[in-house]
């Protein structure tokens, strides 16, 4: 006997070298920057038909080592399931939803509110088959299209298949999978949304997935930057309108008091000056519209050319 069958026995030979050979989520940075922009681009593509877009994020990125119908984090009860297939597809990869899902689709895409859950524990209709069809449809284009720099992964999406049908689909001995969870906020509540894909379609680039190339720009979460430009648009600023500006000696200043009139060096076809945090912006002409003074915005002030113009008076 050897020393090597001696440790390990001969039966665990083959499951070791698997664990060995399978991919670990958690040392690709590169695998989770590609699934931050799957959920930035599947955001962007359901925002088209959307009255209120909805977010997507990433959650996790699992490895399953041996995927089934029966585990409900994958295939929910009364969900809805989508089979991806290709020529380098050796056992179908799928897309998952749980019916919760409808709710949240459905304000998206009609601007409702949800339906407190009405969409749980009743019969799927033509109409939810059809709105999973179209998100379906949208996310397995995204996952093509990101997966492209990497690998020219040519993805079918199948119609939607029954519980009953992903069995022969994964296999008889199902192969491992990578399972990316997408939380997607809509109507004030996030659904999961799973794409799982087979593992070996990823092994071959696991080294071009563990680094994270220098130059590329990071992901903006897409809710972030809608809250910061919300917060910023609601900002306070200081508008003001002055009418003229004058060098007076101070012997003169000294000298004002209360109910003396000051003359202006401006007639009422001067133009005034609109500033904004002190900082001039515009030039306009005063007018009236009904009981209040109104200022016409007639030019944009170039303060490169305010400063020309300074030195060639001088």
């Amino acid at each position: 006997m050897s020393a090597v069958e001696a440790i390990v026995p001969s039966s665990e030979v083959p499951e070791r070298l698997r664990s060995v050979a399978g991919i670990d989520p958690a040392r690709l940075p590169g695998l989770h920057r590609l699934a931050a922009r799957i959920a930035a681009a599947a955001a962007e593509a359901l925002k088209e038909a959307s009255i209120a877009p909805p977010d997507i994020a990433l959650d996790a990125i699992e490895r399953v080592e041996a995927p089934t119908v029966a585990d409900d984090s994958l295939f929910p009860d009364g969900g809805f399931f989508a089979p991806l297939t290709g020529p380098a597809f050796e056992t179908a990869g799928f897309l998952s939803i749980g019916p919760r899902f409808m709710d949240g689709a459905i304000s998206a895409f009609f601007g409702g509110s949800r339906a407190g859950g009405a969409s749980s524990g009743r019969a799927p209709t033509n109409f939810d088959r059809s709105v999973a069809e179209f998100v379906f449809a949208a996310v397995a284009e995204v996952v093509e299209t990101e997966l492209r720099p990497l690998t020219a992964l040519q993805i079918s999406k199948e119609p939607l298949c029954t519980p009953a049908e992903i069995p022969r689909l994964l296999g008889e001995d199902a192969a491992p999978v990578l399972v990316f969870r997408f939380a997607v906020l809509a109507g004030g509540e996030k659904d999961p949304l799973c794409v799982i894909m087979p593992e070996r379609l990823f092994t071959p680039h696991r080294r071009a997935l563990a680094v994270v190339p220098k130059d590329e720009k990071p992901t903006l979460d897409p809710a972030w930057l809608r809250d910061m430009e919300t917060g910023v648009s609601r900002s306070v600023m200081n508008v003001r309108v002055v009418l003229s500006a004058q060098h007076v000696p101070l012997s003169r200043v000294a000298c004002f008091a209360v109910g003396q009139t000051i003359e202006l060096a401006a007639t009422l076809d001067s133009l005034v000056d609109v500033e904004i945090e002190g900082q001039r912006f515009f030039r306009g002409h005063v007018g009236r519209s009904r009981e209040n003074y109104v200022v016409r915005v007639d030019g944009q002030i170039d303060p490169g050319q305010e400063f020309l113009d300074d030195i060639l008076s001088d």
